[in-house]
């Protein structure tokens, strides 16, 4: 028997024996599902719009050369830096070189599922360069030392509870658990003057328009807002199935995701 095997086995056993994790799931699993029916009943020919994201990413999916070929010119022609990586490792050492050649010492960074995949944040930080992450859910498991349990809700696995102790503790004072405004103004204070300092702000993006070169990015926090444009380097991070044609076919991907995110 392998040893992922044993390690997964082992995790699963502590997994459902910890209280504390049960009760966060139930909190959160049966909320996004509420808000996620709810947001699509609001939509009007939803199902229409739907249909339509899909027929739009399949061409894209069988386009991708001249895609490819119109987003690099589009972002050049803005004078920004179009880069093709290969993998994980050429995309990683060419943000490191883009970072090292501004002598970044801070990084902001906005939810990027991609920067997870291609662990970038342990090879900046083994440079000695800081990486913060500015959704609230990413900052609170980057604080815990782990990794994102979920797409959408990265600390959903973290009770209110929990939160409040961790607060506690980079506050240096007792934060209630059940103030949840409070929590939040934390999280804004302490963030906020990250962004202030940053020398690059890193982000991913839910999709780009080729033809334009634009990049849509959904928040519902702000931050994302603030690591794109308080630095003065902004370095976006995307696969390249996020491409499609035109400005019009990303605003239609763009409102099939908001419901089917967090409603």
């Amino acid at each position: 028997m392998s040893s992922w095997f044993e390690e997964h086995k082992e995790n699963i056993s502590k997994a459902l024996e910890n209280d504390p994790l049960h009760v966060a799931l139930d909190r959160l699993t049966s909320t996004f599902s509420s808000a996620r029916i709810a947001a699509i009943k609001k939509l009007p020919y939803y199902q229409y719009y739907r249909k339509r994201a899909r027929e739009v990413k399949s061409w894209s999916i069988d386009h991708l050369p001249e895609l490819i070929k119109s987003v690099k010119e589009a972002v050049e022609s803005l004078s920004g830096v179009f880069y093709l990586a290969k993998d994980a490792e050429e995309c990683r050492n060419y943000v490191l070189k883009i970072c090292l050649d501004h002598g970044a010492k801070l990084i902001v960074k906005s939810k990027s599922m991609v920067t997870e995949e291609i662990f970038l944040n342990d090879l900046l930080m083994d440079r000695g360069i800081e990486v913060v992450e500015t959704d609230l859910g990413e900052w609170i498991v980057q604080l815990r030392g782990e990794k994102p349990s979920h797409i959408v809700g990265p600390a959903l696995h973290v009770p209110r509870e929990e939160v409040a102790k961790l607060f506690s503790k980079i506050t240096g004072r007792l934060l209630p658990s059940d103030n949840i405004p409070l929590l939040t103004a934390v999280a804004r204070e302490k963030l906020r003057e990250k962004f202030i300092k940053a020398d690059i702000g890193i982000s991913g993006a839910n999709v780009i328009a080729a033809e334009t070169g634009t990049v849509f990015i959904l928040e519902n926090e702000g931050n994302a807002r603030f690591a794109t444009n308080a630095p003065p380097v902004h370095i976006c991070i995307s696969g390249i199935e996020k491409l499609v044609p035109t400005v019009e076919d990303a605003m239609l991907i763009s409102r099939v995701i908001t419901p089917n995110a967090t409603g």
